[in-house]
């Protein structure tokens, strides 16, 4: 059914760049086609199987310099992980293991230093301000994924 579920969902979406926000709320040809084929679906499936239509979270994965990527911070529940990709960019994942929303703001701490473009990979956009100014609430048991690109 997964697969079936991953194949719908890309033909409807025509491997557009949708934001996970998006995929439920553009099934294809509406809720009663996929009964049509034996599944009942719910937007959870959907929402679950997102990920696998954000081209830039799999450009991660699948990024051309293989490097695997290493815990650099943690503190109170907090895990910052990042990785560097070809072209001298870095991906960078900010895990919250704690029961309670945690504020991080110390890049220079979890060895990034310099001036970064940051843009969120679930989210699919720019962060605004320069990553000497970064700030984000991670919410209980939440994470952020973001990609790093020296500004010019």
């Amino acid at each position: 059914m997964k697969i079936g579920l991953l194949m719908l969902v890309c033909l409807a979406a025509g491997f557009a760049r949708a934001t996970a926000a998006d995929v439920p709320r553009t099934p294809p040809m509406g809720w009663n086609s996929y009964d049509a084929f034996g599944d009942s679906v719910t937007e959870d499936e959907i929402m679950a199987n997102a990920v696998y239509l954000n081209f830039e979270v799999l450009a991660i994965n699948q990024d051309a310099l293989c490097r695997p990527a290493a815990r650099v911070w943690q503190k109170d529940g907090l895990e910052v992980w990042t990785r560097d990709l070809a072209g001298g960019a870095k991906a960078l994942g900010i895990f919250n293991r704690g029961a309670l929303p945690a504020e991080f703001s110390q890049l220079g701490a979890a060895g990034v230093a310099g001036d970064w473009h940051i843009r969120d990979l679930w989210q699919q956009h720019d962060l605004p301000g320069s990553s000497a100014a970064f700030s984000a609430t991670i919410p209980a048991h939440g994470s952020r994924l973001l990609k790093l690109t020296l500004a010019k």
